[in-house]
């Protein structure tokens, strides 16, 4: 019933492509994601490329190809380079996280996660390993003190130790400032990756409100705000020993999401948004200890669970764990 309410909201975009070989988009009128300015595209000029600028041989090496064509290498990430993990600094407080499917139990990540000073900023590093092989790295360069994100770097690598994926987001106001976007707030993070004590922090700065938001960019011409609250407290036990958690209530805010709906339509669909609890560690350095919930909407109901805590480089560091 809520899905046929919202559908005259949900912006239609029109696509025209030539009818003619290549098939090339001549015009487009939409928007680039949702909630977004609706743009107007339209082509200005079709040419051919002067003798010289040629193909690379069918039969040579990729990535050659590719870095003989400026397209790896140099000042991009180079895919050829061998995977070398980032090891925790010596003092560091190292948190190993398990995530399993909710509903089968199965085994899906298991994260190792740590902070360092930069400068007068944070590090926060978290690796990631799955049964298969495959890691993940995620880095961000977080405000010693404040909210959002300054820097943030996402790389993914198979399990012969070959980058997959990669991305980087800088808070540049000046780069994400162009026609039509949102003007954006400082405290942002980038939904390539976002710290998952990004919650936690937020309160910590709002402590005598027990409220905060995060916001997140969804698209070079918007972003969405999360809201966060206290929810309580209570004694959570885990693979890592029983502590006392406060308990931490996130839930998008619908207005954000969806600005064109009537207000009146946004409080009806509110409580069909999830809302999701995490647990934090009440003693510092209140990090996450468990969760239960989908991370995103849509997602399957993952459970996260601290299982391990010990500082890099101590003599009771396990060394499964170097």
């Amino acid at each position: 019933m809520f899905r046929k309410l919202a559908l005259p909201f949900m912006p239609k975009d029109y696509f025209d492509f030539n009818t003619q070989p290549p098939h090339q988009m001549v015009r487009f009128e939409g928007t680039i994601g949702y909630p977004a300015p609706t743009l107007k595209a339209q082509l200005l000029k079709t040419w051919i490329a002067p003798a010289g600028a040629t193909p690379s041989p069918p039969n040579a090496n990729l990535e050659a190809a590719l870095a003989a064509r400026g397209l790896i290498g140099g000042v991009m990430a180079d895919s050829r380079a061998p995977l070398q993990e980032p090891a925790p600094a010596s003092g560091s407080v190292v948190d190993e996280i398990a995530m399993t499917l909710a509903s089968t139990h199965e085994p899906m990540t298991t994260y190792k996660i740590w902070h360092e000073p930069l400068g007068t900023d944070l590090l926060e590093i978290q690796e990631t390993q799955s049964p298969n092989g495959t890691v993940g790295i995620n880095y961000w360069v977080l405000p010693a003190h404040g909210e959002g994100c300054l820097v943030a770097g996402v790389e993914n690598w198979s399990h012969d130790g070959r980058l997959v994926s990669s991305d980087l987001w800088r808070n540049d106001p000046a780069t994400l400032r162009i026609p039509g976007a949102m003007d954006f707030p400082d405290d942002l993070y980038p939904t390539i990756s976002i710290p998952i004590d990004a919650f936690f922090r937020a309160l910590q700065t709002h402590d005598a409100e027990g409220a905060a938001k995060v916001d997140l960019q969804v698209s070079p011409y918007t972003y969405i705000s999360l809201d966060i609250w206290k929810a309580g407290s209570a004694q959570v036990t885990t693979a890592a020993g029983s502590m006392l958690a406060e308990k931490v209530a996130v839930r998008a805010d619908v207005a954000t999401i969806l600005p064109s709906w009537p207000s009146a339509l946004r409080s009806a669909v509110t409580p069909f948004f999830p809302k999701l609890i995490l647990d934090y560690d009440a003693a510092a350095p209140h990090d996450l200890i468990d969760f239960h919930g989908p991370l995103g909407w849509p997602a399957p109901t993952v459970d996260l669970q601290l299982t391990h805590r010990y500082v890099a480089g101590s003599p009771t560091q396990s060394a499964s764990t170097r």
